[in-house]
């Protein structure tokens, strides 16, 4: 096995919600984020074998020299389930305002929003730029959705698998921070 690289310390959550939504607000008046159509509606099978449908994606066209890694964070938010659909339909559409929440956090490149609708759990799909930044940006993430979300959903993985369309990320290094990782890969499906 190789050396254990130390994870850097994550600052507090609120600084890292204002400084994350005051960077996302210079990316979109510089037009660098956008959303995306071409994958809403594909069907996602992540690792534990539940298909999940993409129902947004959106993504930074800041070019980076780090390798991408892909991270996976999935959650069951507090109040939404398949006997409640109007809270998981407010979700959905509300949910374009947690842009602040991760556009702007250094390394961003993609998002894939998923649901699951049989049991109304979220994910989201991210190709990061930089395992370093995905790992800080997982950390602050899980903090964030924790009291929102049903007690142990929270969880986060990261692979050095690069997301694009049409590409299988395989889980090729696990991510062992403070969220539980996911036993095998996420698949794509047209």
């Amino acid at each position: 096995m190789g050396e254990e690289v130390p994870r850097v310390p994550t600052p507090p959550v609120a600084r890292q919600v204002l400084v994350t939504g005051l960077r996302t607000v210079g990316l979109l008046a510089r037009h660098r984020l956008h959303l995306r159509r071409d994958r809403v509606g594909t069907a996602v099978v992540l690792p534990d074998g539940r298909p999940y449908l993409v129902f947004r994606e959106s993504s930074c066209d800041i070019p980076s020299l780090e390798p991408d890694v892909t991270l996976l964070v999935r959650f069951q938010l507090k109040g939404t389930s398949p006997t409640r659909p109007w809270r998981s339909w407010l979700f959905e559409r509300e949910s374009i305002l947690n842009t602040l929440l991760y556009a702007g956090y250094p390394g961003f490149g993609r998002k894939l929003w998923l649901v699951d609708r049989t049991t109304a759990a979220y994910a989201g799909l991210y190709t990061w730029h930089g395992r370093a930044w995905a790992e800080r940006y997982a950390d602050y993430i899980c903090a964030v959705l924790r009291p929102l979300s049903e007690p142990g959903t929270v969880t986060s993985e990261i692979t050095t698998s690069e997301l694009h369309p049409g590409h299988v990320p395989e889980v090729l290094d696990r991510d062992e921070g403070p969220c539980p990782s996911s036993p095998a890969p996420p698949t794509m499906h047209p």
